[in-house]
């Protein structure tokens, strides 16, 4: 499958997924105001890290270990270890989330008062859990076309769940909504994957674990974790600054204009990710890689661009459409995002290479670099929302100033390997 057609297909994807989200964020805010935007930012942050830690972070490993091992044994054993991983990781999460749910309450919320909700949450986390190891799976198996239906279906059932139950019980109904969207979908994903692999996602026994699949998986999960901490509690760093310099309405407002560039990034990031990832696990040659990377980018940029300049006209009618008129003051700085997220795009395209490559100390380097760079500036010059969005376009100006030295970093590492090579087999007279 081509990068066009990948990108038609997982657009569709991604536009029904923005769509549902703009429907559900429009019922947001319309039951709950800038306000209920901002608490429900930071648990969908809570969420992120906890599930994060609840499967090791390893479904960028899953995905890069079964597109690289070619034979149905070799997947199986991988796909069995990464089962036994993510059930062990699970449980010590939930008892976690349940043992300490009264202080996560008051960090999540800023109160005790929904404690119930994160007893329920730490019991559905298995399927938050099995959710993402079946899609990691689908996806390293290049059927882009059952990820589709099941991100779909995905995007579908948190629209309807958390949409009607926020309007039937406010806040609580929307944080319900998305605990309860994971629990249903497993099941349907479950009966569709089984239709085209049976239960080869589930086999287990003894006989297969391998420290060294574990100890792959760990190391690609670190990376993952790592990056998915990092911007999550940056991210509420950054929400509690706003709502002490400013107020819960500012963080709302902000958090409004994120989800907008989250939006955009979204169209373009999942291509990248679906369609190269996997290409970068199994390249050998720093030539085909360049190749890869000038081709992701001279695609994608124009189309961005031209997304670019159609928002500029047209952003005062977008925001009224995805929330209310009570959210149009962000269109005096939401171009300013826009194009920080095109920066990060382009960095998306370089930070799936080094992941698929296992480059991990440079992922994590360049979150920290990125997202401290980010919290620094909103604590030492953060005045008011516009000045935030100049500290939002630099930190991603420095984010893809750190992609750009790591790239160049891994090819002329895969230069020098290309080239020892040649020199042993022309010492040795045998080709390696």
């Amino acid at each position: 499958m081509t990068i066009k057609s990948t990108f038609i297909l997982t657009s569709i994807h991604t536009v029904i997924k923005i769509l549902s989200g703009i429907v559900m964020n429009k019922i947001i805010a319309v039951y709950l105001g800038p306000s209920g935007l901002a608490m429900l930012g930071q648990f969908q942050n809570f969420a992120s890290v906890a599930s994060s830690i609840s499967n090791g972070s390893i479904q960028t490993g899953l995905l890069a270990q079964t597109a690289r091992h070619n034979t149905d044994e070799q997947r199986k054993v991988v796909w069995a270890n990464g089962l036994i991983l993510s059930f062990v990781f699970t449980l010590l999460t939930s008892l976690f989330i349940f043992i300490f749910a009264s202080w996560l309450s008051k960090y999540v919320f800023f109160t005790a008062g929904y404690i119930n909700l994160l007893y329920i949450f730490s019991c559905s986390l298995i399927f938050y859990t099995l959710n993402l190891f079946i899609i990691s799976i689908v996806n390293g198996l290049g059927n882009i076309k059952l990820y589709t239906v099941i991100n779909i279906l995905i995007s579908i059932f948190t629209l309807i769940l958390v949409s009607l139950l926020t309007i039937l019980f406010q806040f609580e109904g929307a944080i319900l909504g998305i605990i309860l969207t994971q629990s249903v979908i497993f099941f349907i994903s479950y009966l569709i994957v089984y239709k085209y692999y049976k239960n080869s996602f589930f086999m287990f026994n003894l006989s297969m674990l391998d420290k060294s699949i574990i100890k792959t998986l760990l190391s690609y999960g670190l990376t993952s974790f790592s990056s998915g901490l990092i911007v999550s509690v940056m991210y509420m760093i950054v929400r509690a600054i706003i709502v002490s310099e400013t107020s819960l309405e500012d963080a709302g407002l902000w958090e409004a204009a994120i989800k907008i560039g989250l939006y955009f990034n979204m169209l373009f990031t999942l291509p990248i990710s679906i369609y190269y990832l996997p290409k970068f696990a199994v390249s050998k040659s720093s030539a085909e890689i360049l190749q890869f990377v000038k081709q992701a980018i001279l695609f994608f940029t124009p189309l961005m661009l031209v997304c670019i300049v159609i928002f500029a006209f047209t952003k005062d009618f977008f925001i009224s459409i995805f929330f209310t008129d009570n959210f149009l003051s962000i269109s005096s700085f939401i171009l300013i995002i826009i194009i920080a997220e095109i920066f990060r795009v382009n960095s998306a395209i370089i930070g799936n290479l080094l992941n698929s490559k296992q480059y991990f100390t440079l992922l994590i380097k360049a979150e920290l670099i990125g997202y401290l760079t980010l919290v620094f500036g909103f604590t030492v010059m953060y005045k008011d929302l516009y000045s935030g969005a100049i500290l939002y376009l630099f930190s991603a100006l420095i984010y893809f100033a750190y992609h750009l030295i790591s790239f160049k970093r891994v090819l002329s590492g895969m230069k020098n390997d290309v080239e020892i090579i040649k020199r042993l087999n022309e010492k040795s007279g045998y080709d390696l």
